[in-house]
């Protein structure tokens, strides 16, 4: 037999401990299936929908059950040795610019004293004097000067 609980204190402290306590911040269905098995009061569901809408843990961990998918673009791929060459800045303990050719996966690192637009077009310059011109370069949002 069920017990019918119904003072409102109770009911409220009845699906905190199985929220909290019992279920460990189970769904709201997984609440009313613990709670109704041994329980009665009036618009369980309701209270029980309330409260777990209301719960800042349960807030916190729901996820997007249906997320915005990134439509994944193809990237342009080189033909041959030095025709697009991927730049970056990298920190270890000073700044270092990174130039890497896509067709061969080739590292090139030369150290810079700061990200200022002459000092990075300083080490360019030492690159396409030791390597072909490429046709493009890609960069992040750091090279938007």
């Amino acid at each position: 037999t069920l017990e019918d609980v119904v003072n409102e204190d109770e009911q409220f402290q009845l699906i905190k401990l199985y929220h909290v306590g019992k279920t460990n911040h189970k769904c709201i269905q997984e609440m009313l299936k613990s709670i109704s098995r041994r329980y009665y009061f009036p618009k369980m569901y309701d209270q029980i929908n309330r409260y777990v809408n209301q719960c800042e843990i349960c807030q916190k961990a729901t996820y997007e059950r249906s997320p915005i998918t990134i439509v994944p673009e193809l990237t342009e791929t080189s033909s041959k040795p030095f025709e697009i060459v991927h730049l970056d800045l990298f920190f270890i303990d000073n700044e270092i610019i990174t130039l890497v050719d896509q067709f061969s996966r080739y590292l090139n690192m030369y150290p810079v004293k700061s990200q200022n637009q002459t000092e990075i077009i300083f080490q360019l310059t030492k690159f396409i004097a030791q390597f072909p011109l490429p046709t493009k370069f890609v960069a992040d949002n750091q090279f938007d000067t």
